[in-house]
């Protein structure tokens, strides 16, 4: 009997951020998310997300992200930040709804949506 089973996990991820000069920090953000099993509490789980939570991630990542890995601290943006550098569950796309956003918006190559797949640890924007 195995007291921990391994978890299926969260096959695919992708986050839509309308404004698509974001997209170091959407990808840092992403990257973040890989597992990595040096540093990983209970390596080998798969991590389960809900939209939730990754709603929470991210608007409370962003605007850390957004000064280390896009602005790099060129000017102030401290109070336009958390207001501006969310999303909502609406924005959330997990596993099969990946791909349906991806093919539904095959011609739409405006930059705005991010995604990873968790299997390959490939990260790309549509």
């Amino acid at each position: 009997m195995e007291i921990f089973k391994k978890r299926q996990g969260t096959k695919k991820l992708g986050i839509r951020f309308g404004d698509n000069d974001f997209y170091y920090m959407c990808t840092a953000f992403l990257r973040v998310l890989l597992p990595d099993e040096s540093y990983t509490h209970r390596s080998g789980q798969n991590l389960t997300f809900t939209k939730a939570q990754v709603v929470e991630l991210f608007n409370g990542m962003a605007p850390s992200l957004y000064l280390l890995k896009q602005n790099c601290w060129e000017y102030d943006a401290g109070l336009l930040l958390p207001s501006y550098l969310t999303i909502t569950e609406k924005d959330v796309y997990l596993d099969d709804e990946v791909d349906k956003f991806a093919v539904d918006h095959n011609n739409d190559h405006n930059g705005e949506f991010f995604a990873v797949n968790f299997t390959t640890s490939v990260i790309w924007a549509v």
